[in-house]
């Protein structure tokens, strides 16, 4: 924003016509009081985990790149070619499925509210007891003050499958119940399903009966489209960063609950900064290792 480029956020959602119909839908007061929204990210569960002894580094790669800002260690395969288990290289379940898509998708229906007033988050490692850093499970919860949003990702329901291609380039909508990347809205009169990439929307009354639906393809194409016209007319892009960077701090803010002890985080919208934590605060603010360093104002 400051030197006025044109960014666009690679959240593909964002350029679907049915998540504005579906925002519209709930602005006209169709669900009624929003109280719950519940998005999904639920893969299947993980193999077992080994980790290498540390080797020597093959000709092949430039290690101390590869580490980047992070701290330097000895060349290891497990964190070359394993490197989402560590947190050093990796947000966890929360970041590697795609959950930003749908929480971001959930945040554009719901008129793209601010920042939470919290978040907590709950979780670990329940199938194997390896040295996998990060959780096989987490479950976070964030305090919009008049609803609640709920953010679950996992790994361990191979029963959960995500909406396949007849699904985001058809006209058949997702099989809600085990669709493994739904977003669920719970109003005090109906209730809606959301469906990512395509999946587009149903809302439903008492006994299953559908009342209002909208459907669409894979928006990626509509996507770079609005990206290039915005290069164009200067408009901000569908996607813009200012959004993403609103749903990014969501899965930061998850991950920081969890790794400082399952802490519920208070937030302030204001100053974009943690109040009630120093442990989280300081895992927030990397270390960049000497001649990896980001300048704090660019």
């Amino acid at each position: 924003m400051k030197y006025e480029r044109i960014v666009q956020c690679g959240l593909q959602n964002r350029s679907a016509d049915y998540a504005l119909t579906a925002r519209d839908y709930i602005k006209n007061g169709d669900l009624g009081e929003i109280v719950a929204v519940h998005v999904k990210e639920l893969g299947e569960g993980p193999i077992p985990f080994f980790e290498k002894e540390d080797s020597a580094t093959p000709d092949t790669i430039d290690w101390d790149l590869w580490l980047g800002p992070t701290k330097k260690v000895p060349y290891n395969l497990s964190r070359n070619k394993s490197w989402l288990y560590y947190w050093d290289y990796s947000g966890g379940p929360v970041t590697s499925g795609g959950s930003i898509h749908q929480l971001d998708l959930a945040r554009l229906v719901l008129d793209n509210p601010d920042f939470p007033k919290s978040a907590y988050c709950a979780g670990g490692r329940y199938l194997y007891n390896d040295k996998r850093e990060i959780p096989d499970y987490q479950m976070t919860t964030f305090d919009y003050g008049k609803y609640v949003l709920t953010l679950e990702t996992g790994e361990f329901t191979p029963y959960m499958q995500k909406s396949g291609p007849e699904v985001r380039f058809g006209n058949i909508y997702p099989k809600w119940m085990q669709n493994s990347t739904r977003i669920e809205i719970l109003g005090t009169k109906k209730m809606m399903y959301v469906g990512r990439m395509g999946g587009g929307w149903q809302a439903f009354d008492m006994d299953e009966k559908i009342v209002a639906q909208d459907k669409g393809i894979f928006p990626l194409k509509a996507h770079i489209l609005n990206f290039i016209d915005c290069i164009r007319t200067r408009k901000q892009p569908n996607g813009n960063i200012v959004e993403g960077h609103h749903s990014s701090v969501m899965i930061h803010l998850a991950n920081l609950s969890y790794r400082a002890g399952n802490k519920q985080l208070l937030f302030s919208p204001e100053y974009e900064t943690i109040l009630n934590d120093e442990k989280a605060v300081a895992m927030d603010q990397l270390q960049y290792r000497k001649g990896y360093e980001i300048n704090n104002e660019v």
